[in-house]
């Protein structure tokens, strides 16, 4: 059971294993009663915005600072900034699930990058990919700094297309 983690059908409300790889775009890591390790949901199957559940308070200022730390040299927003933008948007939820699936995305890619430029187009990539999912491909996005094919295994990345 290497690389599983523990998700919520959607369809049932039970708590399954499957792979990481297979987690979907939007889910969410989420504390549930009975469980050490987080167990993912997908917003939809919750009633409300997770936001502003006060028993996921502490799960999701985890998740905001993770997405603050690694967006912080392109986005400098504090943690409080980012939630109040998210309570703005009509799914908060889903975004905040795909900030993460960009954040953990970034963090893979961004080492192998040598410059500061590479790395903001990196992050211009994934915030047009996280605005505009799935639409985004490599081919709509015109990078200078960055080459068509680490931009198409970005993209593939983030929306569980391939293992990059």
């Amino acid at each position: 059971m290497k690389n599983q983690v523990y998700f919520q059908d959607p369809e049932s409300g039970s708590v399954v294993r499957i792979p990481a790889a297979e987690i979907p775009a939007g889910a969410i890591a989420k504390k549930l009663q009975g469980f050490d390790d987080s167990v993912w949901v997908l917003p939809a199957a919750t009633h409300g915005s997770l936001l502003d559940d006060e028993d996921c308070a502490d799960d999701y200022e985890q998740s905001l600072g993770e997405i603050q730390t690694t967006f912080a040299e392109h986005r400098p927003l504090s943690v409080e900034q980012w939630a109040a933008w998210l309570r703005g948007q009509a799914d908060p939820d889903f975004l905040i699930g795909m900030w993460l699936r960009a954040a953990e995305t970034y963090r893979q890619f961004a080492p192998q990058l040598s410059t500061a430029q590479q790395r903001r187009e990196l992050y211009l990539l994934l915030d047009r990919a996280v605005d505009r999912s799935p639409a985004v491909d490599s081919a709509s996005f015109q990078p200078q700094h960055l080459d068509a094919t680490t931009a198409q295994t970005v993209i593939n990345r983030l929306f569980g297309r391939e293992e990059a």
